[in-house]
């Protein structure tokens, strides 16, 4: 997969591409079908994929800090489609430009002339350009022969629910977990980088494997048992802080925080990810360190019964 970062370069793309549009964020079910659909009629017409994405996306760039919780950071989202065999990524930067372009110039202007597509996979409520006045309808007007085809897949449904990164969102701040992973296909998880801490974890008894989340908005917020994914594939149960830690001096940026339950060695620069099992409580600030202490005690307690339970379950 060859990701091409901005219209500038564009001129080491094959044109004649079939290509879908969208934020795909958590890359879910109704995600994965659209993209099934592109590679089955690029294959017929021994054509290239390709996904158009935006980054920053429209609801960061309109709404910043308030804009909605991501699922996924970039560098995951690119690394599954790449897992989904799609030829190219073409990542455009919203900003003040893009956002101006109406529906038909972002149609005719880069679709059409720079792409040179062969057609264009959407779901049937797909909008795009100025004040998302593009439709499907539009697209298909346009699709005269000779220029390109337009298909249309209809919602994919869950229990007669639509199947959104809106409803995914809920399920995950509803910790209902399970229906989490119905909808993506997969466990939901946090990942990331490990980074130094103040070491204040381990002076307290609890060392932690620490994640910045940068300016990424969690759907998550508290303390949570889980698994830990780590570089070997392996998983190992862990309880985990996502937020703000008000009791030691607070973060500017919310933080991943992982205790692996017995434990011992070095991750720092190690690549983790986060899988939750069931939320334990809400973070919240402390007396004083011995307080914060004491609940750690709690929390590792509580993890280890979550933990023991989700894999009862499971068995």
């Amino acid at each position: 997969m060859k990701v091409i970062r901005g219209l500038h370069n564009l001129q080491s793309v094959r044109r004649g591409a079939w290509v879908t549009i969208g934020n795909f964020d958590g890359l879910h079910l109704g995600h994965r079908a659209i993209i099934d659909t592109l590679k089955a009629y690029a294959a017929k017409q021994h054509a290239p994929t390709m996904v158009i994405n935006f980054h920053p996306s429209p609801d960061s760039y309109f709404h910043g800090e308030h804009a909605k919780a991501k699922l996924m950071c970039l560098r995951e989202k690119l690394a599954l489609l790449q897992a989904f065999d799609v030829d190219y990524v073409l990542l455009l930067p919203f900003n003040a430009k893009l956002a101006a372009l109406s529906a038909t110039q972002f149609l005719e202007d880069i679709l059409i002339k720079r792409l040179g597509m062969q057609g264009i996979v959407v779901g049937d409520d797909f909008h795009f350009g100025l004040k998302r006045q593009g439709t499907v309808e539009l697209l298909q007007n346009h699709a005269i022969p000779g220029t390109y085809q337009c298909m249309t897949l209809t919602e994919q449904q869950q229990a007669q629910n639509r199947i959104s990164s809106t409803r995914i969102r809920q399920a995950l701040m509803d910790n209902n977990f399970v229906l989490a992973e119905q909808l993506l296909g997969r466990p939901f998880g946090i990942e990331g980088r490990v980074r130094p801490g103040q070491m204040r974890g381990r002076l307290l008894g609890f060392p932690t494997a620490n994640i910045p989340l940068g300016r990424r908005v969690s759907p998550l917020l508290g303390v949570f048992a889980g698994w830990v994914v780590m570089p070997d594939d392996s998983c190992l149960p862990a309880v985990a802080n996502i937020g703000w830690r008000p009791t030691v001096g607070g973060t500017k940026e919310p933080l991943l925080e992982m205790h692996l339950l017995d434990y011992q060695g070095d991750l720092y620069g190690k690549r983790l990810r986060f899988i939750p099992v069931g939320k334990i409580r809400d973070e919240q600030k402390f007396s004083g360190l011995e307080a914060l202490q004491a609940q750690l005690h709690a929390d590792v307690a509580s993890a280890k019964q979550l933990l023991t339970e989700a894999a009862v379950t499971l068995a």
